[in-house]
């Protein structure tokens, strides 16, 4: 048997590497491509908005440059600024995400009307997921996304990183069912885990998004 000093690469189903300890071999292991029809999805907007910010016109695309300024994101408490095709792409997105048209020049800022999640009724036995808003029907022009996380231990409390898109609302007398979306796009529910959902106003014309409203809920039986 003849020993190994060192290595690197994979061959016949193992891969040579280097630890600590020296030259070691080990399975290899094939990263999996998730490709859920929802991460397709979102990949093909990415996509899309991506290749259309090279179609525009130079004109249309200097609109995008000198208006980011304008629309600075806050993240951790800390205020970055956006390049023009990066807010190109983030409006866009939103505008797909509720179904409307795709814009080619940066809007202006505006003042959102506001909407509040109220509350959340999340359940395991009878599965339900449906808001419950602060208002009856959603504002004249604009599009109530909804996301959520998968159920977490009652012990977690930071889930920022955790969302996935429910999809957007259909608000009827304050509330709405979405225990189908839900399931299809986030998972199943467990009971006594916790559930965090929140609600965001998108502009239909311009697909500026409002400050998010968010609610947290522990799974009925």
């Amino acid at each position: 048997m003849v020993g190994m000093t060192d290595g690197r690469g994979s061959t016949g189903g193992q891969t040579a590497t280097k630890t600590l300890g020296g030259a070691a071999v080990r399975k290899r292991s094939i990263p999996t491509n998730r490709r859920t029809v929802k991460q397709m999805a979102a990949r093909n907007r990415l996509g899309t908005n991506t290749q259309a910010w090279g179609g525009l016109t130079e004109p249309e695309r200097q609109t995008w440059i000198a208006g980011a300024p304008n629309f600075p994101q806050v993240k951790n408490g800390e205020t970055i600024p956006l390049r023009g095709n990066t807010l190109y792409t983030k409006f866009n997105n939103n505008l797909l995400y509720a179904g409307q048209s795709v814009i080619s020049e940066c809007p202006l800022p505006e003042e959102m009307p506001v909407l509040i999640l109220e509350s959340i009724t999340v359940a395991a036995g009878t599965p339900a997921f449906t808001i419950h808003v602060s208002e009856m029907t959603a504002p004249m022009g604009f599009t109530v996304m909804v996301r959520a996380t998968q159920p977490y231990p009652p012990g977690r409390y930071n889930v920022t990183n955790k969302f996935t898109t429910v999809g957007p609302a259909t608000i009827a007398t304050g509330s709405d069912a979405m225990i189908t979306e839900y399931t299809a796009n986030v998972g199943t529910l467990i009971e006594g885990y916790k559930v965090t959902a929140e609600i965001s106003l998108v502009n239909n014309t311009t697909g500026q998004k409002g400050v998010p409203s968010i609610v947290t809920a522990v799974v009925a039986a």
